[in-house]
């Protein structure tokens, strides 16, 4: 019997490099952020709220959006992912 490997439901199917805006969200909502460099992310969610996480460290941050806005971030080298 062959084996099939399954993808896992928490697999990345995407990605793009986040260029943090104020009014331009990503074009579908993001799972989560890879982070290159550490710092504030200010973020947009699908119910019209706004956050700012502070002191994020560099590595995969597992919280999702629409947006980072440019006002409130200072983490650099941003990714979503999908």
């Amino acid at each position: 019997m062959a084996v099939r490997q399954i993808a896992s439901a928490n697999t990345a199917e995407g990605a793009v490099v986040i260029t943090p805006s104020d009014t331009a969200n990503q074009p579908i909502p993001f799972r989560a952020v890879w982070v290159g460099t550490g710092g504030n992310i200010s973020m947009f969610f699908s119910d019209g709220t706004s956050v700012v996480f502070n002191s994020v460290p560099a590595g995969m941050f597992a919280v999702g959006g629409l947006r980072v806005n440019a006002t409130g971030t200072t983490a650099a080298s941003l990714v979503a992912v999908y």
